[in-house]
């Protein structure tokens, strides 16, 4: 049998503001590249995230963050339409992508048993019995492999990123939102956000 450890708990970390432009140092927050008068690439990225060990919980953290990453970055188009004087934006294209990194981290298989060490250059015998027989009588190799009982926990990692390509307009137009009530939206939905 293996042992699992769940990991979900986050370390604890110096609260990260998750409003930031992104910097080589700092390694998450938002970038914009104009590619035309009234069209912006944005991104945003989170930092590194501590993710849970389980599968499913991990899956919904994941969701979640990307749609933080993708308010993260509309609050951001919202503020580069006020400063370019429109007035109106609309989402072209939408993509959120993470990647996770999971590893296993092993501990010693037991050592110690009733008849003493169990494992490789321990005894040669189970510290526990098999089919009713005391213990100490059958050979491991025969009873069970040596490690598996070994324990490993799992430690997740991961990140988010969310990558607009954001129209801009001075007037009403099909599809396109009121960049000033978006902003304002966000900006009290996130304006103290952080991480972890």
């Amino acid at each position: 049998m293996v042992v699992v450890v769940l990991l979900g708990g986050c370390a604890e970390r110096t609260p990260q503001t998750a409003m930031v432009a992104e910097s080589p140092g700092g390694g998450y927050g938002y970038s914009d590249q104009r590619l035309a008068p009234d069209l912006y690439d944005v991104h945003y990225v989170s930092p590194e995230l501590t993710l849970p060990a389980d599968e499913n919980a991990r899956a919904r953290q994941l969701e979640a963050e990307k749609a933080r990453a993708f308010d993260l970055a509309l609050w951001r188009s919202s503020q580069i339409a006020a400063a370019e004087g429109f007035s109106y934006l609309k989402v072209e294209e939408d993509h959120r992508d993470a990647s996770v990194d999971v590893k296993r981290e092993y501990a010693p298989p037991p050592a110690l048993g009733p008849s003493g060490f169990y494992g490789w250059g321990g005894s040669m015998y189970s510290p526990r019995g098999f089919y009713g027989q005391p213990p100490g009588l059958v050979p491991y190799w025969f009873y069970q492999d040596p490690y598996a009982d070994q324990q490993y926990s799992i430690k997740a990692t991961g990140q988010v990123t969310s990558s607009l390509k954001v129209a801009f307009a001075k007037a009403p137009a099909p599809g396109f939102e009121d960049a000033a009530a978006l902003g304002k939206r966000l900006s009290q939905q996130y304006a103290g956000a952080t991480y972890p």
